[in-house]
């Protein structure tokens, strides 16, 4: 009784932990992911990578943009410029049904500080996601980690007043930005064998040394190239008219006739109720060899007139299908090349004193 109470508990076992393997398998096979590459703020793309043949889509304001995914499951979607710190998500759809959703912002490269006066003692501003802020002011140090979208707030608890504030930001340990702010303070001297005290101020002489930074968007940069595909058969299948009475083939009678050139021998006559040659130019424009000109015979009248030796005239006819090698002319495109891929760079547009005044280099 024991062995067989225990042998129940081991299958017991043994289905359960199966369900779970099998559990756990169809939950990861049935995950749906669509990835967003990093995106910065002003960006005019934005890529990733999800489903070959999904449609993405991405709502900037009030204007919906979408791409087709390609066959490696790449895409790339032109926008109107991003705003930083705003949330975004972009969209996969699978035959009009939602397949994936991915939420994204649009980031800083560097740090930005909202403007603050000495009175203040909060300061908050962006950084790149998940960056790590260090703020001194004091000789006291205050931290905090930027969130997803890069919003960073530091409550120092008192005003700032007139001293100096520094920040940097690190990434993996590293040293990827600085802030810093110092306001210049008067300084006075006083003359104490006179009665009354005279203040002078010291005077500052700006030293521009300081470069200051934006960050410019180069839009995409290329050229229209003219592209000839080569041509290439393919099986095609047609209609030939064939003769009851001598099961002769004259649909290729007439094209073996117009290749070989014996409809220069033989003068079909014509019928003015014949005046188009669609028919015609429609059975010759699958053979590589031959271009329709007008001194050939229309196929009406070559039909009517029983062939090129004159053995079919008023023969019943019977359609048949036939399959043949047709040929497809090349085609001409244009393609573009990509001469600059869009991008941003930091430009300098001017020079910082200490004192925090700008000097604007020209032209920016």
């Amino acid at each position: 009784m024991r062995k067989r109470r225990i042998a129940v508990e081991l299958f017991a076992m043994m289905i359960a932990v199966t369900g779970v393997f099998h559990g756990s398998m169809n939950v990861n096979a049935a995950t749906k992911k669509i990835t967003v590459d990093q995106t910065y703020e002003n960006a005019t793309k934005i890529k990733g990578k999800t489903k070959k043949g999904c449609v993405v889509k991405v709502k900037i304001g009030k204007k919906t943009y979408q791409s087709k995914v390609n066959k490696k499951g790449n895409y790339s979607v032109k926008v109107s410029k991003l705003k930083l710190g705003k949330k975004y998500t972009m969209t996969a759809y699978q035959k009009k049904k939602v397949y994936a959703k991915k939420s994204f912002y649009a980031e800083t490269k560097n740090i930005k500080v909202n403007a603050f006066t000495e009175n203040d003692h909060i300061f908050s501003g962006y950084a790149p996601s998940k960056a790590y802020i260090v703020l001194k002011c004091s000789g006291k140090s205050y931290t905090t980690t930027a969130s997803v979208s890069g919003y960073w707030k530091i409550d120092t608890k008192k005003p700032l007043g007139r001293n100096r504030i520094e920040m940097k930001v690190y990434k993996k340990g590293k040293v990827i930005a600085k802030y810093w702010k110092e306001y210049q303070k008067e300084s006075s001297v006083t003359d104490k064998n006179d009665d009354q005290n005279n203040a002078a101020s010291a005077v500052h002489k700006h030293l521009y040394n300081i470069p200051v930074y934006k960050t410019v968007h180069f839009d995409e940069a290329g050229h229209y190239e003219t592209i000839i595909s080569s041509g290439s058969y393919y099986e095609k299948e047609v209609s030939h008219d064939i003769c009851d009475t001598c099961v002769k083939d004259l649909t290729q009678e007439y094209i073996n006739g117009i290749k070989d050139g014996t409809y220069k021998k033989v003068e079909i006559p014509k019928n003015d109720e014949n005046t188009s040659s669609f028919k015609s130019r429609d059975i010759l424009d699958d053979y590589k060899e031959i271009r329709w000109s007008n001194d050939m015979p229309l196929y009406e009248d070559f039909i009517a007139y029983g062939g090129w030796n004159h053995t079919c005239s008023d023969h019943k006819l019977t359609e048949q299908t036939e399959t043949i090698m047709a040929y497809f002319p090349g085609a001409i495109r244009k393609d573009w090349i990509v001469d600059q891929k869009a991008h941003d760079e930091q430009v300098v547009i001017g020079y910082q004193c200490s004192c925090g005044d700008i000097h604007k280099v020209e032209n920016n």
